[in-house]
């Protein structure tokens, strides 16, 4: 796989992604394409069943995704990877960033690995903590 092959393959997903068209998006992955989602040891999605429900739980009105620096790593691709969404913001996390690794068999994506920065996984912890905290405060009220 070349740089420009596999960075034209993530750029057409990226492209799906921000117009929320999912049946578009699935088929840039392989059949028995696997995604893992991390911090390490992440979560896994095996094949496009699989791969769409994931895409469809992110993929809000307000969803973005850029992706840039690509580079060759191993057998694949490398880059980095900004995510904006309500939710992010509402979290106080917007943008996510993270970093992406991609093998690619017969032009399509065979693995997709997404690794949030360690600030980013700070931000998006902290915010779900205020959401339980506040929750649980709404709680206390109640009862």
């Amino acid at each position: 796989m070349n740089i420009s092959t596999g960075k034209s393959v993530i750029e057409s997903l990226d492209q799906a992604l921000n117009t929320r068209d999912i049946s578009n998006a699935i088929t840039y992955f392989a059949d028995d394409a696997i995604v893992t989602v991390g911090p390490d040891p992440g979560t896994l999605y095996r094949g496009k069943d699989e791969i769409n429900a994931w895409m469809d739980s992110f993929l809000t009105p307000n969803f973005r995704v850029d992706s840039d620096n690509f580079s060759i790593e191993g057998d694949g691709l490398r880059w980095d990877v900004k995510d904006s969404s309500d939710r992010f913001a509402a979290l106080g996390a917007d943008p996510v960033e993270a970093v992406a690794r991609a093998t690619f068999s017969g032009g399509k994506i065979k693995t997709l690995q997404i690794d949030m920065t360690d600030e980013s996984v700070r931000k998006v912890k902290a915010g779900r903590d205020r959401e339980l905290t506040t929750a649980k405060s709404n709680i206390d009220k109640i009862v």
